[in-house]
């Protein structure tokens, strides 16, 4: 099993996600002798960056303009978006987080939900390196976005109504 995902993956590796989650079901059911190698197999594949193609189609859904509807009603499939499509559909959604979730722990992690959704398809758009490059840069630069005072109060796990004195100290 082991051997012929990494031949397929070898000779077809565009579809390295399909065959990734394939392994996963696959893994999931396994009741036989070789379920560690085949979970093995799953932990370095994902720690090397890979996303099986559930993963990557949930992606596209955490960004709304990106959904299969979306695709389906401007008539261009997912895997085709231009990357400036991508992009100014991810700052749109990017921008309305504050409105959708207010201030606070929803807001934070749906702010890093969607910075990782936008990885993964940077991820999947490794075969275009151009487009890969350019959403890449706009993940960074929305890392780079500072926090909002309420986000950093979360971070540092502290109370608001705390001082400044006592923050520095």
């Amino acid at each position: 099993m082991i051997f012929a995902y990494k031949m397929q993956t070898r000779f077809d590796a565009l579809n390295t996600p399909r065959y990734l989650e394939a392994i996963s079901v696959i893994e999931d059911d396994w009741n036989m002798p070789g379920k560690d190698d085949l979970q093995t197999l799953l932990v370095t594949e994902r720690s090397s960056g890979l996303y099986t193609s559930k993963e990557i189609e949930e992606a596209y859904e955490k960004i709304p303009d990106l959904s299969k509807a979306k695709s389906e009603e401007i008539i261009v499939p997912q895997d085709l978006f231009p990357h400036d499509y991508i992009t100014n559909s991810f700052w749109k959604e990017f921008n309305s987080l504050g409105e959708k979730h207010g201030a606070g722990p929803e807001f934070t992690a749906a702010k890093f939900e969607l910075i990782h959704a936008l990885e993964v398809i940077a991820v999947d758009r490794r075969s275009d390196q151009e487009t890969s490059r350019q959403i890449t840069m706009v993940v960074e630069q929305a890392r780079r976005e500072p926090p909002t005072p309420e986000e950093a109060y979360l971070l540092l796990g502290v109370s608001s109504e705390v001082d400044d004195d006592t923050l520095l100290a």
